[in-house]
Parts: C-alpha cells; structure tokens; sequence
C-alpha cells in the first residue's frame, strides 16, 4: 500500500500513486527550478492540469511568457483615444478587431489633442485610467461590495457588449503585465 504524501490531494493522488509518491519525494527540487524559470513548464504540462500544486506567482509568470511569445510585435495597432471619453473611444477602437488582433497585436496609444510617444508610460496611463472608468459606479458595469471589498459584475447592466469589453481589456492588461488596482470578486474572476 503505498502512502498519500500530505502536500498531494487526494483527487490528484489517486490517478497515479506511485507516481504521485514519487514525485512528492523531488517536489521541492523540482519547484525550485520552475520557479526560478517558469518555461520548464513545457516539460512538465501534466502540472498545468493541476494548478494547486504550482504557486500562483509562477503560473502567471509561465502565462505572460507564453502570451508575449506569441504576441504580434511587428503588428502595430494605434489606438486615438479621447481622453474626455475613453471608456467609449476605447470600446469603439476594439470593437472591430479580430479577437487575436485584440489580443495578440501591439498597442500604441495616442491621447488625441496630446503629444507624447508611446515608449509604455501612455499605455499604462491608458490602462489605468480606462479601468478606472470601467470600474466606476456611474458606468453601470461594476458594483462595489463593501462587505468583500470587492468589484462584481453589476446584475442590473444589460449592456452586455461593455461587459464583454470589460473582460477584454482586463485580459489584454494582464496579458501585457500591466497591473490592475482592483479586487475582483472570484466569481467575476471566474466569469
């Protein structure tokens, strides 16, 4: 009878126990090196099928990595935003793009009526400042829950089309490493 190791679950121990065993024996060893560098991920997919063994930090390392890989950087998307509107400028600079374009071509942002170069510091700027518009109260997206100190997808917003854009811009922002100062419910995580 070979003997569940305390750090495997149990769902996951059972599919294979001798392996699990053994694994759990060079566990430690083996997350050392993945964390140190994510990409060693490729070798080990079956870990990707079982996030709560991986820490968090690294998936998202190893997420990121993989994206930008794949990320268009020859393909340049400029986007003329009004800053005066720019949950609706931004909305209607997407909204007729190719989902990979959304996702996987490089963005330069352009403030109408400014000069700047976009070198990060305008797209960042942009990021935060659309998110913040997304997210504020007026907009009907999002509520706030005061209780969990969380954003929830507002139930009462049938503007279905700016909640998806939310979504998007969401995932375009942690796709580029951008950091979003927002706690999202789990369930909006999920959604």
């Amino acid at each position: 009878m070979i003997r569940k190791p305390e750090n495997i679950p149990t769902s996951i121990f059972e599919t294979s126990p001798q392996f699990w065993a053994l694994f759990s024996r060079y566990k430690t060893k083996l997350f050392n090196e993945i964390n140190m560098n994510p990409s060693l991920l490729n070798y080990f997919k079956f870990l990707l099928d079982c996030p709560e063994l991986i820490c968090f930090e690294t998936r998202s390392k190893y997420f990121r990595d993989f994206i930008k890989k794949r990320i268009h950087k020859e393909t340049l998307k400029p986007f003329r935003i009004d800053r005066k509107e720019i949950l609706k400028s931004s909305f209607n600079a997407f909204k007729n793009l190719s989902s990979e374009d959304r996702f996987l071509d490089h963005i330069k942002i352009d403030f109408i009526g400014e000069k700047g170069i976009d070198q990060g510091g305008l797209k960042r700027e942009w990021f935060t400042l659309l998110i913040e518009e997304i997210l504020r109260k007026e907009a009907g997206l999002f509520d706030f829950s005061v209780e969990n100190s969380s954003y929830k997808l507002n139930p009462k917003s049938t503007n279905y089309e700016y909640i998806r854009f939310a979504g998007i811009v969401i995932a375009r922002a942690l796709i580029d490493g951008q950091t979003i100062n927002a706690n999202l419910s789990i369930p909006t995580r999920k959604d």
